[in-house]
């Protein structure tokens, strides 16, 4: 299984407002002694198109079914919808930001993943 320490839906909560995903293995991120912080996505109020919990909701839910016995969030759109490596991750939410015209190169990690997860919902919701 693709080393995903971080998005594990077996350690993710869902509030009204966010979503925090917690930890749970060690990291490369973790300092000697302190275990790296949940991560928090929170609701932006302002605009539901670009909030981060609705699109997260909407992936969750139209991803159900594939995901099977899978608890890594990020799967596969292609068959057999197993989780997906880091590195795939990775590329693809470069290859994405470069085709919109985003210099990756001032981005740091979670930044590209919101934007790739807001991208890939809008063309979710096109379908």
């Amino acid at each position: 299984m693709p080393n995903n320490k971080i998005f594990n839906i077996d350690h993710m909560t869902r509030s009204e407002n966010k979503y925090i995903f917690y930890i749970a293995e060690q990291v490369k991120q973790s300092c000697v002694g302190q275990h790296i912080k949940p991560l928090e996505l929170l609701r932006y109020i302002s605009d539901d198109k670009i909030c981060v919990v609705s699109h997260l909701d909407e992936y969750i839910q139209r991803t159900a079914n594939l995901r099977k016995y899978h608890k890594q969030l990020i799967i596969s759109f292609l068959k057999p919808h197993s989780p997906v490596s880091k590195d795939s991750v990775s590329r693809r939410i470069r290859s994405l930001l470069l085709s919109a015209g985003i210099d990756t190169t001032k981005l740091t990690a979670p930044e590209q993943l919101l934007l790739i997860w807001q991208a890939e919902m809008l063309v979710y919701k096109t379908l």
